[in-house]
């Protein structure tokens, strides 16, 4: 069975770079990490001012979660989307 969680960041900036699209929990809020048009969008899901553009998916593991990163909750986040 494939396992939907990142393992590391490694395992995100493969998934991101092929495309792959993102739904995640973290502290009772959903966030969502979007590739289009060879953009990375993060977003806290329906807060339109937290969305952020990075241009690859390192920089994204910078994205602000609370008083954390997303680099920093990668592997302890809950993915509930995740397109392969």
């Amino acid at each position: 069975m494939y396992e939907v969680n990142f393992a590391n960041a490694n395992d995100f900036v493969s998934c991101v770079n092929s495309g792959c699209e993102v739904e995640f929990l973290y502290g009772n809020k959903a966030y969502s990490v979007a590739v289009p048009e060879g953009k990375i969008i993060v977003c806290e899901q329906y807060n339109e001012e937290s969305e952020v553009i990075y241009t690859n998916p390192i920089e994204a593991l910078s994205y602000p979660i609370g008083n954390k990163t997303l680099g920093d909750v990668l592997t302890t986040m809950t993915v509930t989307f995740r397109s392969f």
